[in-house]
């Protein structure tokens, strides 16, 4: 009988298989040793990824419809039916629902206060929405910038992110409705600039 040679081939054959299939898993996942550890960590880390593309989505969100509120705000605003200040009022009241914060971007934190800086954001969207808008443009405007400057006396309408500051003006803010958020609370949150 010959089985001794058919065993020991068979054998060989085993080895030959296993040695080639652990040099394909160690090529494939690495070490041996890590190899199952590697794939529940790729695992891991995909779950915290897909949580964290719903959050954004979540944020994107938000922010899509803190962007549409304003735009209503503003067209009240361009129609008469809002002063400046009620609508820098209502500005920050979204930026703290949506941002967690009254002053999420620099322009608003660079002012001397947050009255002001809510002021000059709602300012710069005016000048945004009618960029295209000439006709509406000039009324709208005027109005606004006189309302800006019977509170901030001395105070440019621009913000001194995007225009030069008269350091040595100085306005102190009195307003009959509630403060809008708290002057010079800065929670440390970055965001970007335009909200």
């Amino acid at each position: 009988m010959n089985w001794i040679p058919r065993l020991v081939l068979c054998a060989l054959t085993a080895l030959l298989l296993f040695s080639g299939f652990n040099f394909v898993r160690s090529r494939w996942f690495g070490s041996s040793e890590t190899s199952i550890w590697n794939v529940l960590e790729y695992g891991f880390q995909i779950a915290q990824e897909e949580r964290r593309a719903d959050e954004l989505s979540q944020q994107g969100s938000a922010v899509q419809q803190c962007t549409m509120r304003k735009e209503v705000i503003l067209n009240k605003l361009l129609d008469g039916r809002l002063t400046l200040v009620e609508a820098a009022q209502s500005f920050g009241r979204l930026n703290e629902e949506t941002y967690g914060r009254c002053d999420p971007c620099p322009e608003i934190r660079a002012a001397p206060s947050v009255e002001e800086g809510l002021c000059l954001n709602v300012l710069t969207w005016v000048r945004t929405v009618l960029h295209g808008q000439p006709e509406r443009a000039a009324a709208a405007l005027a109005r606004c910038e006189a309302e800006f400057h019977d509170l901030f006396q001395g105070r440019p309408t621009v913000s001194p992110l995007h225009g030069a500051v008269d350091e040595s003006a100085s306005a102190t803010l009195t307003l009959p409705h509630p403060p809008i958020g708290a002057a010079g609370e800065h929670r440390g949150l970055g965001a970007p600039s335009v909200r």
